[in-house]
């Protein structure tokens, strides 16, 4: 079972880069982890599970209430502070971009959304596809003259 790259509620590396981590398309038993940031005191967020919602978007689709957990686990308040589970369903997890926001009732606190690519295999497929028929020999070198 494998935990999904977080995406941090303050602007670091991760931000930067965006959400998403990897997920495996129409599979159980899977797990996403989002970041909670007190921005009040510039720190994890840690017992904030019970007023942690979140919606769902299934291929840049419609959002619905994520279902198969009203509310996410708190990982590890000690050693992972600010750090909550969502465990998606089998069915959750049946499209090509799972996209995750999950929002607290307590103010001044901030999750970023979470957005996976669920058929990696399919963008190394179509990448495969058009480098298949590149040249075994490197094109002649040429120099331009000024």
């Amino acid at each position: 079972m494998a935990i999904h790259r977080l995406v941090h509620g303050n602007k670091n590396k991760a931000q930067e880069e965006g959400g998403g981590g990897n997920m495996q398309k129409n599979v159980a038993s899977q797990k996403v982890a989002i970041y909670a940031h007190d921005t009040i005191s510039d720190a994890a967020k840690t017992g904030d599970a019970a007023h942690i919602t979140a919606y769902l978007s299934k291929d840049g689709g419609a959002s619905t209430s994520f279902a198969s957990a009203a509310n996410p686990t708190e990982l590890d308040s000690t050693n992972m502070p600010g750090v909550y589970i969502f465990s998606p369903s089998q069915e959750d997890t049946n499209c090509d971009t799972f996209m995750l926001y999950a929002k607290s009732s307590v103010a001044g606190v901030a999750i970023d959304l979470v957005r996976i690519e669920t058929d990696i295999n399919a963008n190394i497929t179509a990448i495969k596809e058009r480098t298949d028929n590149l040249p075994n020999e490197p094109a002649e070198k040429t120099f331009l003259k000024n």
